[in-house]
Parts: C-alpha cells; structure tokens; sequence
C-alpha cells in the first residue's frame, strides 16, 4: 500500500512540473485621443489635459526592453509598461475632469513564436496634483496572440492612476500571462521500405561464358586421359 501511494505521488509531481515555456515581448503605448481639453505630443505618447492656468500632463512609456518571462502553466504577473502624471502648478487645484483619452498598448511578442496582440483602453476620473480618481481600464481586458502552433492569452485590469504627488506619479501598468497552449504543426514523419534486393553469392556468379570454358577444357582433358589408359 506504502509503494502503491508513493508512485502515485511521483505521477503527481511530474505531471505538475512537465509544462515550462518562455514568453519574450516587448510593448508601445501611445494615446489615440487626446480628450477634453487635451493636447497631444512626442508622437501620441504625451497628452497635456488643461483647464485655464492648471493642467496634468499624462505620459506613456512601453517597454523597449524584452520581457523574457518563464511560464509554468498558472497565471503570472507581467508588466507593460507605465503612465506617469505630472502636474502644473505642482500644488493643490480642484480636480480636472479627464473625459475621451483613447489608449492603444501594442504587444509584440517573439517567443514561444513571433506574433502581435494589442489592448484598447480609455483613461477616465478626475485628477489633481494630490487627489483625484483616475483609472485606466482596457476593453476587452484580454487578447489573444495565436501564431507559430503557440496561443498566449494576456490580460490588463482596471488601473488605479498614481496622482502626481505620489511616488513621481507613475502607475505601473500591471497584468498577466493567463495561458499559454502549445501545439505542433511538425507532420509526422514519413518512411519508405526500399524492395527486398537478393544477396549474391561469395565470389559472385560464373558468367556464362567462364562455365563453357571449363566445360570444354574437362571434355579435352577427358579424351586426353581415355587414349593414354588405351594406349
């Protein structure tokens, strides 16, 4: 009984640890619309939002760097990327109204096969230089990348905008690989049996010719013998 509950416990773990792979990526964020009283610059990825002397500037930053992230079959967390909010004047003014801020995050991923997904979001609330309730929700809040017989599904949650007088006003813009399924398109191999091909004897065959030679010097060496025993 020890024995039998012993292996079905090594079943367990090696099931449990068979699947490992590695997702590489890289992102881009850059803003679609700038919004009410938005501004945008530096090639979409900067939108200044104001409203008389007071404004928040919002800036967006992918990753330039690969992300090189070892998946073992549960969800893990990611990162990609961050939107950071800075503030003019840098002190306290009532809340400005953040309303139409369109946002597309690109994902272009290289491994475990090359292939790109993208994320559509919307930044909303108000913000200050220390208060507000900005978010930035995505929707739908998952892609799919399906490509090379991998499919890798990602996903972003509602995020919490830092206001500027936190932490630099960067929010880190968190989410996880869900799943990743992995699938081969290698056709099986195919074989051919070459035909059967006779193995000649050692030596090889007589030719036809050889065996009338030996043929005709026994016939010549038998009469030869059959005079002299005569004679």
């Amino acid at each position: 009984m020890k024995r039998l509950v012993l292996a079905v416990l090594l079943v367990v773990a090696l099931s449990g640890a068979a699947f490992s792979t590695t997702v590489d990526y890289t992102t881009s964020i850059v803003f679609t619309s700038a919004g009410t009283g938005g501004t945008l610059s530096s090639g979409g990825t900067v939108d200044t939002i104001s409203a008389g002397a007071d404004s928040i500037t919002l800036s967006l930053a992918g990753l330039g760097a690969t992300q090189a992230v070892n998946y073992t079959g549960a969800p893990i967390g990611v990162n990609f990327g961050t939107i950071t909010s800075t503030a003019s004047p840098a002190i306290g003014f009532p809340p400005l109204t953040l309303s139409g801020i369109n946002v597309t995050l690109t994902i272009t991923q290289t491994a475990p096969a090359s292939g790109t997904g993208a994320f559509t979001g919307q930044v909303s609330g108000t913000l200050s230089y220390n208060s507000g309730s900005g978010t930035l929700t995505f929707s739908p809040f998952t892609t799919v990348i399906t490509a090379g017989g991998s499919i890798v599904d990602y996903e972003i949650d509602t995020l919490n905008i830092v206001v500027p007088s936190t932490g630099g006003g960067i929010t880190t813009i968190n989410g996880f690989i869900d799943s990743v399924s992995l699938t081969s398109t290698t056709p099986p191999p195919t074989t051919t049996t070459p035909p059967p091909t006779s193995t000649p004897p050692p030596g090889g065959a007589p030719e036809p010719g050889t065996m009338g030679l030996l043929g005709g010097s026994l016939l010549g060496l038998g009469f030869f013998l059959r005079r002299r025993f005569r004679k």
